[in-house]
This record gives structure tokens, sequence and C-alpha cells, in this order.
């Protein structure tokens, strides 16, 4: 994918992308990368370290308790439904089959899907370093080229992002689609939220996945 900048209408995500800049392929004719071996050494060429946890960076995190948020009290049945549907999947570390590929310059890597995948069916935990926003980020927009805001704020107002520039899973690559074939949810497991995505139609298998970035400013990267 490329750099621009995204900006979201509800919770701000500055895309998930591997830029063209950072990792131009040689040696794999195809440009897949489909075993473990091979996304782990693909992760490594672009500096970051594959990880599907999501990594916590914030010291009063634990003083988060999500079902006394107002996020949480605003859609708090739909919230628990989906947190119970979805619980063992975040527990177990759950990933749909998938690769990445290699789509071009202009684009960057993509995700595909190596089976096929049938709706409401769980893609993954969005993964990487959970932190509070810092003051130079705004600075230097380009080291958020991989976050998304998280679901709440701190108890006094800072806002937390999921950053996957240095760590994170297969996810970190997802593009944009104006009609996007899977979606982020937030549930809660344990004593905290988890981003996650998951199909929300049938994904064949080959087809990417795409999920969007919101409405707003934005460079389209799949139609």
């Amino acid at each position: 994918m490329n750099v621009f900048k995204k900006v979201l209408l509800s919770v701000f995500f500055v895309s998930c992308m591997a830029t063209a800049r950072e990792y131009v392929p040689t040696g794999n004719p195809e440009n897949t990368y489909e075993t473990l071996r091979q996304i782990q050494k693909l992760f490594k060429s672009v500096g970051c370290k594959h990880s599907n946890c999501m990594e916590i960076d914030y010291p009063q995190f634990c003083e988060i308790k999500p079902r006394k948020t107002e996020f949480y009290k605003a859609d708090a049945k739909n919230i628990d439904t989906l947190s119970k549907k979805y619980e063992k999947d975040v527990l177990e570390k759950k990933l749909a089959p998938m690769y990445l590929k290699w789509i071009s310059p202009e684009i960057g890597h993509g995700i595909f899907a190596a089976t096929n995948i049938a709706p409401g069916d769980f893609i993954g935990v969005y993964a990487g370093e959970l932190r509070a926003v810092r003051s130079g980020d705004d600075k230097n927009p380009e080291d958020l080229d991989y976050a998304w805001y998280y679901t709440i704020d701190t108890h006094d107002g800072k806002k937390l992002i999921i950053d996957g520039k240095h760590r994170g899973n297969e996810l970190r690559f997802i593009n944009h689609a104006t009609y996007p074939n899977t979606k982020r949810i937030d549930v809660i497991v344990g004593d905290r939220f988890y981003v996650c995505y998951v199909a929300q139609q049938t994904i064949s298998r080959d087809m990417q996945l795409t999920v969007s970035y919101g409405d707003g400013l934005f460079q389209e990267t799949c139609s």
C-alpha cells in the first residue's frame, strides 16, 4: 500500500499499510508469502517483528474497565453478543487462512484468502503495540501508517493506539475498499477490548481481503 494518510469518521485509523519503499520483493517469482517462514522473512525485511499478540505499553492500562466505559454502555447488548461469539477465536489467537502477496508499487502488499471464507467468519485480531499517542506523533504521521485508534481512551482523556509498525501480524497489510468484504468489530475478552476483523460476505479463495478505512480524505487502494 501507499502512505497517504486516512481520516476516519468514528474510530481513527491511519492505514495499516506496507509501502513500496519499505520492501521491493526479489527472489520470489510470484511475490507470494504463504508459509510461516516466508511471512516471517517478509516481516523481517520491513523491520517488523511478526507477532499475533497485542503488546501493552501503557502502565495504567489495567485500570481501564471496559464495561464501565461510555463506549460499552452505548452498545452493550451488541458488544456482549459479539464478545461471546468470538471469545474462543480471540483466546486462541486465530487467524483465518490467508497469504500475503505483492500487488504493485502503488499499493504494495495485500492479504488474500487461502480458502473460502463464509460471512461472519473470524479473520483475526489486529496485533501490535498498544500505547498512548505521543506528543510528537503528529509531526511524523508516516510513523502511524500502521495504527488503529484503540476502542477507548485513558481515564485522563489520552488517546490509545494499536501500532503495528514494529510488531504485528498479517492484518497490518490489509487494504482499503469502498465496498470491503471484512469489517472491524470491538469485543471484550477477559477485561480488555480487542480490535478484530470479521467477514461480512462470502470471500472466495484467492480474493483479496479488504476493509473500509472510513469516510474522509484517503487514497483508495482497492476497488
